[in-house]
């Protein structure tokens, strides 16, 4: 260990209480076939086989500490069974990908926005698939597709129709396109749309079937105004309303309808922002830009600078975050279990940060605009790494 403890942080229940193990249920559910990843202790299999309809919601950004407290009351509340955990990193290139392949980030290799691709040479952001600071990718396109998305989905798992309803701007981005093979695509304009267009695909339904619904308007809120703004409560009130609906909508349609997160927030100020150009001594170690989250960075030494590397963060940085081999994150399984990946190890660095309370840190390429969130989320803390389990028959 170099100048960190690992007992202090919060880790995934990837054993029976995370979000890879509810989506394991799902599928087995729905005559997936043996997994080497076990079923959601609190929602096994067996609970889900009698319902016609399986109705998956993931509203982005929606941590259970904030459902627990702001949410008193709620409809959501209501229908709580308790918490899960995401995946490490907490955040949407990783944990989305868990649920739409069943596997851990260990396993399917998506280790957060930034991601460095040794295949390539270079850093890439995962979801929107282009390259970091620039907008040229078409001549890799297709290499890297077969690169980053070499994974087999859930609904390529199941035996049951099934359909997935995304924003229209993205649900046919290569992304999708690659995560979600072998589903139905759905894209909506907006909130009521997308209940609009859940509900219709739930009436026309003639067999047992799964409808995977996303939502990132409170994630997208969070960002902006922060988790615990005003606007990020009006929003989550609207939600409410809308699921309220939902369920009054469906009742008699032997439906089980589900809810839960792909990650929670935090918010920090600029006062808790580390920024690596304030700390030459630092970037000068470094070979690479900073890859994963600002809340969890990996960082990719010059082999002849890994003592300056290390004595730099355990002596200027021990305040902020905690630092370690990316070996000693593999083994212990913040990463997950299951099979590795074989790109893992050049996918998280030579070392990792992982930031301490509200800090975050982050570079700033020649190409790329300055930006700042109020909310953030990547790291372990509780806010950011439970997540709701909301279930409801109708």
């Amino acid at each position: 260990m170099h100048g960190s403890d690992m007992t202090t942080l919060n880790k995934p229940d990837y054993s029976g209480g995370s979000i890879v193990n509810l989506m394991c249920s799902v599928a087995d559910a729905l005559g997936a076939g043996p997994s080497d990843i076990s079923c959601a202790r609190l929602l096994p299999a067996d609970q889900l086989t009698s319902s016609k309809n399986i109705i998956f919601f993931v509203v982005d950004g929606l941590g259970y500490n904030y459902l627990t407290s702001q949410g008193k009351g709620s409809v959501f509340a209501q229908h709580l069974q308790g918490s899960l955990t995401s995946v490490f990193p907490t955040t949407t290139a990783s944990a989305i990908t868990s649920y739409f392949t069943c596997q851990t980030p260990l396993q399917h290799g998506l280790m957060g926005w930034y991601m460095y691709l040794k295949e390539i040479n270079d850093v890439i952001t995962v979801l929107p698939f282009k390259p970091r600071g620039s907008s040229v990718w078409k001549r890799l396109e297709n290499e890297c597709i077969d690169i980053l998305y070499n994974f087999q989905s859930i609904f390529e798992k199941i035996n049951v129709p099934s359909y997935v309803v995304t924003q229209k701007n993205i649900v046919n981005s290569v992304y999708s396109l690659e995560a979600t093979r072998n589903a139905m695509r759905v894209g909506y304009q907006n909130l009521d749309d997308l209940f609009v267009q859940a509900k219709k695909i739930v009436s026309a339904a003639q067999e047992k079937s799964l409808i995977y619904c996303y939502w990132p308007g409170f994630d997208a809120i969070s960002h902006d105004y922060g988790v615990n703004s005003a606007e990020a409560f009006a929003h989550f009130e609207l939600l409410d309303s809308h699921f309220n609906k939902l369920l009054n909508d469906l009742r008699g349609t032997d439906s089980v309808v589900i809810v839960t997160a792909d990650h929670g927030f935090i918010d920090i100020d600029p006062s808790k922002v580390i920024h690596l150009e304030k700390h030459p001594v630092l970037k000068d170690t470094l070979i690479r830009p900073l890859c994963g989250e600002p809340r969890v960075a990996y960082c990719y030494v010059d082999p002849l600078k890994t003592e300056q590397f290390e004595k730099y963060v355990n002596e200027a940085l021990v305040d902020y975050c905690s630092v370690f081999k990316n070996d000693e994150l593999i083994k212990d399984g913040y990463f997950g279990i299951g099979h590795p990946h074989p790109s893992i190890h050049s996918r998280i660095g030579d070392y990792v940060l992982i930031m301490k309370e509200n800090y975050v840190i982050k570079d700033t390429l020649v190409s790329e605009k300055p930006f700042s969130q109020i909310g953030v989320h990547g790291g372990l803390s509780a806010d950011e790494l439970y997540v709701p389990l909301i279930v409801s028959e109708v």
